[in-house]
């Protein structure tokens, strides 16, 4: 069985929105799914995980603007040393700095992050599954290689 993590932020977005439909087109395809919001995330959920899909939106506007939501504050705080090698990490996001300060979050890691691995929010949360699907295929191909190592 494969184990799936979906972490979003904030709570009420259109992060939260494609987590839902990501959960969805992977429950169909029979996996283990958990969908959380970053600020109740923790270490041992990471740690169950096969598959790890990041998602966010902006953080903040104002008075400065911030890419990392302050949700995953402390998730990217406990990231800090921890070894994520051997699972498939995927991030959805609204825009490039939001995907930039995820990768800076997951920087010690040892994660590999391929072009295939990004999604937009946009993409996500639209009405198209296919896309969904285009995102999804790449990584899921990455954790059978890993497990035949």
């Amino acid at each position: 069985m494969v184990h799936t993590l979906v972490i979003y932020a904030p709570e009420k977005s259109r992060s939260a929105q494609a987590a839902q439909r990501i959960g969805t087109l992977l429950k169909k395809r029979k996996y283990s799914v958990v969908i959380k919001e970053a600020a109740s995330t923790s270490m041992p959920d990471l740690a169950a995980a096969d598959i790890i899909l990041f998602g966010s939106s902006v953080g903040t506007s104002q008075p400065v603007r911030t890419f990392l939501h302050p949700d995953y504050g402390e998730l990217a705080r406990s990231l800090k040393g921890v070894n994520l090698a051997g699972r498939v990490v995927g991030l959805f996001a609204e825009e490039d700095g939001v995907f930039a300060a995820l990768e800076k979050a997951l920087g010690d890691t040892g994660v590999a992050l391929g072009n295939e691995n990004y999604l937009t929010l946009a993409e996500a949360a639209g009405p198209d599954p296919a896309a969904l699907n285009r995102w999804l295929g790449p990584m899921i191909k990455q954790l059978e290689i890993l497990r035949e190592r």
